[in-house]
């Protein structure tokens, strides 16, 4: 039964990051004075007085920055990341934590400490050989003793140069099945941050051919998941359709249909089985008229110094340094019925100043819900984070949220997320 739950506006506040000045003081030089001897013969000797040193500025070194972490399998010499991801597949060999960083001193001492279930299973280390003052990644190797266990908690903690920097929990195993499509599109192609770039509903009879595009999320791990597809027209099934995998990536799957003969116009719909289970379940309509032009992705201003929202992502964990996400997008949330769901709001800006205003005004089921206020700050260009807490409802009836990202009072981005009691 459908239900409308109306709740009062619930603002959320982030900390205030606290800015550590540091004083620089110059010890004091205590000179004695030399008193003759009492017994000694008094002797005038040229007393040289002393030039006082030049005063010379020290700028301050560049404070390190942390860019991004992520997991990989595979890393480049250089220790970059091949396939950046959340889940460490069960039968890995060998995985690395990938730290981008710059402003790094010669000689930075970078630690891991691999966890279990809260046991220390091991220890990973690598020193920086070089200044490195533009980013560069340091990516640190652990090789498990035995196979683990998909069903603990695995987590690994960050030190750089004894300072602990961040905690990070990440799954083994293949992922949950339900977080396996990141995107899934009839568009051509994928943008930088994995959105479908004008992606089309409506398509002319003529058209010779149909390729929907997938992109597999990082959250899960491909390897023995088996993708296909069924195309129906309302409720009779016309094709099925194998997967192309693009540029030797398994996190990008072409399905084209070539029909024998011209469609006929109406509602037509591509159910995408994962191991045989709908997934997702994908729209398409067939027409004699002239298609609508596909909308755009959210353009940014052509003036590239005015302020502007690049994106809003839901995410489970965030780089609590560069308040990157570090999973997400999000469209979905299961969690205890009743509970409370705990998430980040993250969101990509540009030429942000201390004058603009960033709200998320949040929607529960159309009705108002609460608001994130994003700290202000001048941030030419990075990431913002907010902590949201979300009620989960007790029964099989899914709360909608709608995330409203105001800039300066004007809507600029949005987003949606299904929270489900299971």
């Amino acid at each position: 039964m459908a239900r409308s739950v109306t709740r009062s506006i619930r603002p959320a506040f982030l900390m205030v990051t606290l800015v550590i000045l540091t004083a620089c003081t110059t010890p004091e030089i205590i000179r004695e004075t030399p008193q003759p001897s009492p017994t000694a013969t008094a002797t005038l000797v040229p007393v040289e007085t002393p030039v006082p040193p030049t005063s010379t500025s020290v700028a301050a070194a560049p404070v390190r920055t942390i860019e991004q972490i992520t997991f990989a399998t595979s890393v480049d010499s250089d220790g970059t990341p091949n396939d950046e991801r959340s889940v460490v597949p069960e039968e890995a060999e060998r995985f690395y934590i990938c730290i981008e960083a710059r402003n790094v001193s010669q000689g930075s001492r970078f630690h891991a400490i691999w966890f279990e279930a809260g046991q220390i299973i091991g220890q990973s280390e690598k020193i920086a050989l070089e200044e490195a003052p533009d980013p560069r990644w340091y990516s640190l190797q652990y090789r498990p003793i035995s196979k683990l266990n998909p069903a603990l908690e695995h987590a690994v903690e960050l030190f750089i140069d004894d300072e602990r920097i961040e905690r990070l929990i990440f799954r083994v195993g293949v992922g949950n099945p339900a977080d396996a499509v990141a995107a899934a599109a009839f568009t051509t192609g994928f943008d930088a941050l994995g959105k479908a770039i004008a992606p089309q509903t409506h398509f002319h009879v003529d058209t010779p051919q149909l390729t929907l595009k997938v992109r597999i999320s990082n959250q899960v791990d491909p390897t023995g998941m088996l993708f296909s597809t069924l195309w129906y027209r309302g409720a009779t099934q016309i094709a099925q359709i194998t997967p192309e995998v693009v540029d030797n990536d398994p996190r990008r799957l072409d399905f084209t249909f070539t029909p024998a003969s011209k469609l006929a116009p109406g509602d037509y719909r591509v159910a995408l089985l994962l191991n045989g289970n709908e997934v997702r379940s994908i729209p398409l309509v067939m027409t004699t008229e002239v298609p609508p032009t596909p909308a755009p992705s959210p353009t940014e201003t052509t003036d590239p110094n005015a302020v502007a929202v690049l994106d809003v992502v839901i995410a489970n964990r965030i780089n609590t340094v560069s308040r990157r996400p570090l999973d997400g997008p999000l469209t979905s949330w299961s969690d205890e019925p009743g509970g409370v769901a705990g998430l980040w709001v993250a969101v990509e800006v540009r030429n942000l100043k201390r004058s603009d205003t960033l709200t998320i005004d949040i929607l529960q089921n159309g009705d108002a819900y609460g608001s994130v206020t994003l700290r202000e700050t001048d941030l030419e260009e990075g990431w913002l984070a907010g902590r949201v807490e979300l009620e989960v409802p007790d029964d099989d009836e899914p709360y909608d949220y709608e995330f409203i990202v105001l800039l300066n009072q004007q809507p600029a981005r949005d987003i949606s997320l299904e929270v489900i009691g299971d």
